[in-house]
């Protein structure tokens, strides 16, 4: 039985009790983070119902954080706002023991620039390099909201970046489970609100 339901930039949520199907969860910031995000590096607070994202210099790294839902398929979307930064990453790690790489396995990376999917570097290897699959280069808006949606589906990752950006890459590696989502801020700050996951599988 539906308990209730709502359209969240074009995808319909539903929360529901013994109901077979994707799971959704959204996250609005009224209060704090929930137990099941984690924060690594940088400082990621919720402040007037948005999650304010930034690094903090003595970490040497961009500010990092994980929402761990566990999926292998699915779709993430948010409203996103860049305050500053110089770059946003929305993406996945590969599933401890499913593939022997050692590191992220892929990102939606958004600047003031423009947005590109990449897949990250095999630490393991010391002669892999990052491999960006796809790129759109328009200037984005660094005070606005901006329409995130980035969309999992076996080897094969899709994004919309507000109205103009649309991209689309695969790699043989990208349908392994992944433990949870990653979030990476790097320069001054950033602002997510309503970071909706839909899991199907």
């Amino acid at each position: 039985m539906i308990k209730f339901s709502l359209v969240v930039f074009g995808v319909f949520v539903a929360v529901s009790h013994g109901m077979a199907g994707p799971q959704t969860v959204v996250e609005d910031f009224d209060e704090a983070l929930p137990a099941n995000w984690g924060v690594r590096f940088g400082e990621w607070k919720t402040e007037g119902g948005v999650l304010i994202c930034r690094e903090v210099a003595e970490d040497n790294h961009a500010a990092a954080s994980r929402w761990k839902i566990p999926l292998q398929d699915g779709v993430i979307e948010a409203r996103l706002r860049l305050n500053g930064a110089s770059a946003f990453h929305i993406g996945f790690d590969p599933k401890p023991g499913t593939l022997k790489k050692k590191g992220h396995l892929y990102s939606l990376i958004i600047s003031p620039s423009g947005a590109k999917i990449m897949k990250h570097v095999d630490k393991a290897d010391p002669n892999s390099k990052n491999e960006v699959l796809a790129v759109a280069k328009t200037s984005l808006p660094e005070e606005g909201w901006l329409k995130v949606r980035l969309e999992a589906q076996g080897n094969q990752v899709s994004a919309t970046v507000g109205e103009g950006i649309q991209l689309i890459a695969s790699d043989p590696s990208f349908g392994v489970p992944k433990p949870g989502v990653v979030f990476r801020c790097a320069g001054e700050s950033a602002e997510l609100d309503q970071v909706a996951i839909v899991v199907k599988k």
